[in-house]
């Protein structure tokens, strides 16, 4: 596949440029900023479990059940 000089620059500046591949829509990235947007989509039990625990609160659930799963 060969990038314009315009989808390059895109991607040099952390832009993502959309192609379409054999009737596949796709996005392209560069990969320090696929990481950052995959952090957020895909985030771990530990960055989850702090949103848990203030969901739980928040309806006056009991989260001290929950906490070992912070120390893990």
């Amino acid at each position: 596949m060969t990038l314009s000089a315009e989808q390059l620059q895109a991607i040099e500046a952390g832009e993502a440029i959309e192609l379409t591949i054999d009737g596949t829509r796709c996005v392209v990235v560069r990969h320090d900023v696929y990481d950052r947007v995959k952090r957020v989509i895909e985030p771990s039990p530990r960055e989850t479990y702090p949103a848990v625990l203030k969901a739980l609160d928040k309806f006056d659930e009991s989260p001290e059940q929950y906490l070992e799963y912070l120390n893990d």
